[in-house]
């Protein structure tokens, strides 16, 4: 059984990947690469472009653009509104 774990939020909290299986490290960005890509192909490409601006360019490359960054930003909050809980309306 498979607990959702937001983006960005798992970098430094444990966290149950399995139950009764505690992970302290961080989860690879191929974890989250392999089951988006079951799952959205789109938001699939966007996790890949968010990732390649900010991380792989922006801090290990250094890139000093701010368009870029920001681009980067744009697409990493693309991604935190597709998958936040949405208040369900009582219609």
């Amino acid at each position: 059984m498979h607990l959702f774990v937001p983006f960005l939020m798992h970098f430094y909290l444990p966290i149950f990947i399995h139950i009764g299986f505690l992970v302290t490290s961080r989860i690879s960005i191929d974890y989250y690469k392999d089951n988006l890509a079951k799952l959205d192909k789109k938001l699939l490409t966007i996790l890949h472009d968010a990732y390649e601006i900010l991380h792989l360019s922006g801090y290990y490359e250094g890139i000093y653009d701010a368009e870029i960054v920001k681009k980067g930003f744009d697409k990493a909050i693309i991604i935190i509104d597709k998958i936040k809980p949405h208040p369900v309306s009582k219609n």
